[in-house]
């Protein structure tokens, strides 16, 4: 049967052969305190407040050493989990703090702990295996929660992460607050598996002096989940280079803010994937660059997650997985430097992709909507994209999309672009309000548009090379020509709707179309004067109807008048019959 003792008379204690002694006022605390020991009267670790050590969270005096020996006590091969408290108070500490496995680090709220030497991290994993084993093996079973850690960022000399995290297992980060970091990385996760971070906020990248503005550095993740790739050349704290990725990663309702880029990894090495990565429910504001890096991450998913003021949403590249249900407002405006990064300042830039983006919406834009190259294969549903400076949509590098139901409205240039081989498969879609054109195709392999609204864009769909098959779709009051295929561009455009804008088709000998229908517009409609002079009986006013410039016939349309047998104001309707579409009205007076 365990017993108590007085923590007292436990001042001096044993361990791995280093004796930790209380300082008298740490002492003094403890009096109050206890501490559990066995039927041996040997120390059963448990719980191990740091102010017993000789920590205070009142002072200034550095507590690096307080807070170590009170980390050193837990024994890393316990079967047990053994929490390290830190109560409220500020903390000060010049070197990094090393965490072993098995090992809860719990922060109260009100508790801070200050760096104070910016050339040092703050908190790493240990090797408790001991021999740089690699893979998952270095520790396990660390968790991290609560408080502040501040990076105190003054001389802004040294680019150094604050926590560093290397081959290791089972690694929790929740409801903390960490800020203040120069350059690189703010955490490091290397190598690591099952890794849960929530409600964390991490904010305040800080420029280091000799950083360039735009360089290499601006592009790196405030939370950083990397590979030790044999490709590297250099070792750090990613020893041993054994070409092991970060695996089971989940980071949920954290919050990002004021960073070059949130979180993600910017390395792509050959053959090397992060498996089952999520970033969900999180909150990005200020990023000046990416929200999100991901490359080689496969099980991955993007959900829910929320951006505001923000470069670009997401940098993907050979990633598989889902994006969906995501809320973004973008900046419209960037610096010649963000635009040149590797996000290209695009809502979203997928390359060699295979993903599900579903339900998502894109507002605002630098540069352009959602660019997708490099033989990427997307399924796409439910998105809206809009408002962005340049293309809605780019697809190039014979990649594939597949579209239903999306909405491309309000871009700069054309809604979406197709080229260098690739195929756009469309159902459901609306594109509109585009100032260049609707859809533009150069020399894609393949356009398949089915049920699609192509409306109020500068010109309709422009095709110059490749196939394009287009049916049941409303391609109407587009500025100029509802339809341009140059020469060598083959398909056919079935049961469509066209007209009500610049109501013209060019096409090559290579298309056909059938079944059409024309809408009319109001500016078809004519009357050939609008002021009648009543004499006892119903004014009907001459109608001439024109689509094209070409009269039309009146077998093509029915005329109906209303308020027309007495002075005042009198209407006209035009309904379109068989190939034509739509309803006219026009008034003229009667005196």
């Amino acid at each position: 049967m365990s017993k108590i003792i007085c923590a007292a008379l436990a001042a001096l204690m044993m361990a791995g052969g280093t004796v930790y002694a209380m300082l008298p006022e740490a002492a003094a605390v403890a009096q109050e305190k206890s501490v559990v020991v066995d039927e041996n009267n040997e120390f059963v670790p448990n719980e191990f407040d740091i102010t017993l050590f000789g920590a205070n969270g009142d002072d200034e005096i550095d507590d690096t050493d307080y807070i170590q020996n009170a980390l050193d006590m837990v024994e890393s091969d316990s079967t047990k989990q053994q929490t390290v408290h830190i109560p409220r108070g500020v903390y000060y500490i010049s070197r990094c703090l090393t965490i072993h496995s098995n090992t809860s680090l719990i922060l109260d709220d009100g508790a801070k702990i200050i760096r104070t030497d910016e050339s040092q991290a703050m908190l790493k994993n240990a090797d408790d295996s001991g021999a740089l084993v690699g893979g998952y093996g270095h520790a396990k079973n660390i968790t991290v929660s609560g408080g502040e850690w501040d990076g105190n960022v003054k001389n802004r000399e040294s680019a150094k992460a604050l926590f560093l995290f290397n081959h290791s297992q089972n690694i929790n980060i929740l409801n903390t607050y960490i800020h203040d970091y120069c350059g690189g990385h703010g955490v490091i996760f290397n190598a690591c598996s099952d890794v849960e971070i929530s409600g964390v906020e991490l904010s305040d990248f800080v420029k280091c002096k000799n950083m360039e503005q735009g360089g290499s550095a601006w592009y790196q993740e405030a939370m950083h989940f990397d590979y030790a790739s044999e490709e590297q050349d250099y070792e750090g704290s990613a020893a041993p280079l054994d070409n092991t990725g970060c695996r089971n990663v989940h980071v949920d309702s954290c919050k990002f803010e004021d960073l070059p880029v949130a979180v993600g990894t910017h390395h792509d090495y050959s053959a090397l994937y992060g498996d089952n990565i999520t970033f969900n429910n999180c909150e990005f504001k200020d990023i000046k660059f990416a929200c999100i890096n991901a490359y080689g991450f496969r099980t991955m998913e993007i959900k829910g997650n929320k951006a505001s003021n923000c470069l670009t949403f997401a940098n993907l590249r050979k990633c598989q997985g889902d994006v969906s249900n995501n809320s973004v407002s973008l900046v419209s405006k960037a610096t010649k430097s963000q635009l040149a990064g590797v996000s290209k300042g695009y809502q979203m830039r997928v390359i060699d992709c295979t993903l599900n983006i579903s339900g998502n919406k894109f507002v605002g834009g630098a540069s352009s909507g959602l660019v997708i190259s490099e033989n990427s294969n997307i399924e796409m549903s439910q998105n809206k994209i809009k408002n962005v400076k340049n293309f809605g949509m780019k697809i190039s590098d014979s990649s594939r999309v597949a579209m239903s139901s999306d909405l491309v409205s309000g871009s700069g240039e054309t809604g979406i672009g197709v080229v260098d081989g690739s195929v756009l498969t469309i159902k459901n879609a609306k594109i509109l309000n585009n100032k260049q054109d609707g859809i533009k195709g150069s020399f894609a392999k393949k356009i398949t548009l089915k049920n699609c609204t192509i409306k109020s864009n500068a010109r309709g769909i422009a095709v110059n090379g490749g196939i394009v098959n287009c049916t049941s779709g409303k391609i109407c009051r587009n500025a100029g020509k509802e339809i341009v295929c140059a020469a060598g561009t083959k398909g056919t455009f079935r049961s469509n709707t066209f007209g009500g804008g610049g109501n013209t088709i060019a096409t090559g000998s290579n298309i056909k179309i059938t079944g059409s229908k024309y809408l009319l517009d109001e500016s078809s409609l004519k009357l050939d004067k609008k002021i009648y002079k009543f004499k006892g009986k119903a004014v009907k006013p001459k109608v001439t109807v024109t689509f094209a410039g070409k009269t039309l016939s009146s077998k093509n349309y029915k005329i109906t008048y209303s308020a027309n047998k007495k002075r005042g104001k009198g209407t006209v309707t035009v309904i379109g019959k068989g190939a034509y579409v739509g309803k006219l009205t026009a008034k003229f007076t009667i005196k």
